[in-house]
């Protein structure tokens, strides 16, 4: 008989990763529902004769997060169901009072595709659920003692068909194997990383990004009555802490490593980088058509710059020499909120557009 133990174990750790993606997306997901209910709620014009249908529009986004932790910590693919039809419900009786209170198109199209978006990261997630009755039966035939001829076909047969599978739903570790041979080098070759970061990363015009000018729909928004609580903000800097929080949870983009030691260290920073900058010029790209198609804010055109500029390739070789100590405590800031608040309103101030958001009123 074939021993069929390490195949079996590496199809288990791939469903392990699975799953814990899956989890993950959710669970991401559900920040940009909260946050994009919370816009709706602002603009849905609640005032004393309609304190019930706010109350209830509240305990709806309450119990749509709720519901949707529970699937993320559910393991169950019955209870997961359960839980989804109610969460259904809630999303739609949202749905149906947006669209009742005639919110602009482009934020109910907002709210109907991040809805989308979460119930497939749900179906994904009971997908790979319904595996692990696979997993069981490999794991059954593996372990019985003198296997017929057809046991023998049909565990060859789901072993082949897991591993497939769990192919088609991830990538190669990239990263670590590109840090692990390039940590066997004793010296490092600038000309060979520079033509590579031109032929992998280099594009044109990837410095800039050109501001979208469109109708601002918080400029529309007409002041909430005092009876009820929406969201304001102190100032610009409280609201740029939110969207970044939104877009956060919206795009994966990935920290880099800071350039804050000598030349040695930051070009084995930079090493380690060339994965998180190829990965993040995706997501870039993404940005970039979100930007023309569901959001057209001025700082989410800021927020695409800083992204820009902090993945471009000239910025990050620029960056290796910088050794000076005022130089590292800017690279340790380079990617706290703080200073990509500044950014963005330094972006804003230089395309002369100003950041329109709901400020806290005082009586």
């Amino acid at each position: 008989m074939n021993n069929y133990e390490e195949k079996i174990n590496n199809i288990k750790e791939t469903e392990k990763y699975l799953l814990e993606m899956a989890r993950n997306k959710i669970l991401s997901q559900n920040k940009i529902m909260n946050l994009n209910i919370q816009d709706l709620i602002c603009m849905l014009n609640y005032d004393d004769s309609t304190v019930k249908k706010y109350e209830a529009t509240l305990k709806a986004q309450m119990l749509i997060e709720q519901f949707t932790l529970d699937i993320a910590n559910a393991t169950d693919v019955e209870e997961i169901k359960a839980i989804r039809n109610r969460l259904n419900y809630y999303i739609n009786k949202i749905k149906s009072e947006v669209k009742e209170k005639n919110i602009p198109e482009e934020e109910y199209n907002k709210y109907y595709e991040n809805a989308t978006i979460l119930r497939k990261n749900i179906a994904t997630y009971i997908r790979f659920l319904k595996r692990e009755d696979n997993i069981k039966e490999i794991d059954r035939l593996n372990n019985k003692d003198n296997r017929t001829v057809e046991e023998e076909d049909s565990l060859k047969k789901h072993i082949r068909l897991e591993r497939n599978y769990g192919k088609k739903y991830t990538n190669p570790t990239v990263e670590k194997k590109v840090v692990k041979k390039e940590e066997k080098k004793n010296s490092i070759d600038m000309d060979k990383l520079i033509k590579s970061f031109n032929e992998g990363l280099a594009k044109k015009n990837e410095e800039t990004i050109k501001p979208v000018f469109s109708f601002n729909l918080q400029s529309a928004i007409k002041n909430k009555p005092a009876t009820v609580s929406f969201k304001q903000y102190e100032n610009v800097d409280e609201y740029l802490e939110h969207r970044l929080i939104s877009f956060e949870c919206r795009y994966s983009l990935k920290k880099t490593n800071p350039y804050d030691g000598g030349i040695i260290h930051n070009t084995a920073a930079l090493i380690k980088n060339v994965p998180r900058i190829i990965h993040n010029k995706e997501e870039i790209k993404r940005m970039k058509n979100d930007s023309c198609f569901h959001d057209r804010s001025f700082e989410f055109s800021g927020y695409i710059n800083y992204a820009i500029h902090q993945n471009s390739v000239k910025e990050n070789i620029k960056r290796i020499f910088s050794t000076s100590e005022l130089k590292k405590k800017e690279e340790r800031a380079l990617n706290t909120h703080k200073r990509i608040i500044e950014w963005i309103k330094d972006y804003c101030d230089d395309i002369h557009c100003h950041i329109d958001y709901k400020r806290k009123v005082y009586e």
